[in-house]
């Protein structure tokens, strides 16, 4: 089953889900039913290893808050506030969106920025009474603040590792890992400076994988993509997709990766709001292509939210809030332009004949 959460205008959080096959979508309203507090900016929802559907997100006090499906008949939806439940160990309140990880092997746990940049933690453990624990990565770390919503995957080398990427106020992408170096639970890696990546604005985005690809943008409206092999950053190199398929994007705007039946795609805005989609066939790849998904006669929707790129059964979807149809002269405009022959000059069909195909 595909599961969606998102935020309404009035703070509550929908669930959208469709199984295999479906060729429609159910919903329901799980503030209502978890009797959930009222939310503010993006949930983030994973589906855990155990089958239960947890969303996190940030309440209008800035707690971070779940609501989860326990599958209880009577009462399928329930709510937790976490920075409640871990508020004898002064359980932070979050500025950020959240982020979750949940994979086989692995605690779930949710990632966040707190006041004043700190990147903070909640895993949730075995202890029936205290079921939720935090800590303060960055303090752990000794790293620095950092802006925008951090992304988490399970560490390309194994060994039960995490590894977060966020982006400091400075530009520069960080990489968090709870590896035990130097005597600290966690340790932070700055990524951009052995790989001399120019300044850069935008929250990453991950593809789990051997490497791990990390997709950020910079501040002149560059989409990067950076591989990492291993923790310690040994072997990472990086793409710069718009260099490559000669399309910039909108900077301090998210993209989104995931992988396609042949290497990954990328979903991205532009600066005039289009959904651009980037096709590139491996991290080594020299070469990209991309697709405006607005620019095309189904389509035709401008960008409203951040996309969200999701990959079900070889098939890419991308999400995310509509802004819009194209106006009417620049639809009859697209109709024009799909007619005319891919701006040849001169086409004949067949050849010599000094007709077109019409």
């Amino acid at each position: 089953v595909l599961v969606v959460a998102g935020r309404t205008a009035a703070g509550h959080i929908v669930v959208f889900t469709s199984p295999r096959g479906a060729t429609s979508w159910t919903s329901g309203d799980v503030t209502v039913q978890g009797d959930a507090a009222l939310a503010t900016g993006s949930p983030s929802v994973v589906v855990d290893p155990a089958g239960v559907t947890r969303i996190f997100f940030r309440s209008m006090t800035g707690d971070l808050d779940e609501i989860e499906n326990d599958s209880h008949a009577t009462d399928p939806w329930i709510s937790s506030d976490l920075t409640a439940l871990t508020a004898s160990t002064h359980g932070p309140t979050i500025a950020g969106n959240p982020t979750a990880l949940s994979v086989p092997g692995y605690a779930t746990a949710v990632y966040a920025r707190a006041a004043r940049g700190a990147l903070v933690s909640f895993t949730l453990s075995d202890d029936a009474l205290h079921p939720w624990y935090w800590i303060n990565v960055t303090a752990l770390s000794g790293a620095p603040p950092i802006v925008g919503v951090p992304a988490a995957v399970a560490a390309p080398d194994g060994f039960g590792l995490t590894a977060v990427y966020s982006v400091t106020a400075t530009g520069t992408l960080v990489e968090f890992t709870d590896d035990d170096a130097g005597f600290h639970l966690w340790s932070a890696r700055n990524v951009s400076a052995p790989l001399s990546l120019p300044p850069v604005d935008a929250s990453p985005s991950i593809l789990a994988g051997l490497p791990t690809v990390v997709t950020t943008v910079t501040s002149g409206g560059h989409l990067l993509a950076v591989s990492i092999p291993t923790v310690s950053l040994v072997g990472a190199s990086f793409q710069d997709l718009s260099a490559l398929a000669r399309c910039k994007v909108a900077p301090a705007h998210p993209a989104s990766i995931v992988a396609a039946k042949v290497g990954y795609v990328v979903a991205a805005e532009t600066t005039a709001k289009h959904l651009v989609i980037f096709h590139v066939a491996s991290p080594t790849a020299r070469t990209a292509t991309f697709d405006d998904a607005t620019m095309q006669p189904l389509t035709e929707q401008f960008v409203g939210s951040n996309p969200v790129a999701m990959n079900l059964n070889g098939v890419t979807h991308v999400l995310l809030n509509s802004a819009g149809y194209i106006g009417m002269i620049p639809r009859i405009v697209l109709g024009a332009e799909s007619q005319d022959q891919h701006h040849a000059r001169i086409e004949d069909t067949p050849a010599g004949s000094d007709c077109n195909p019409f």
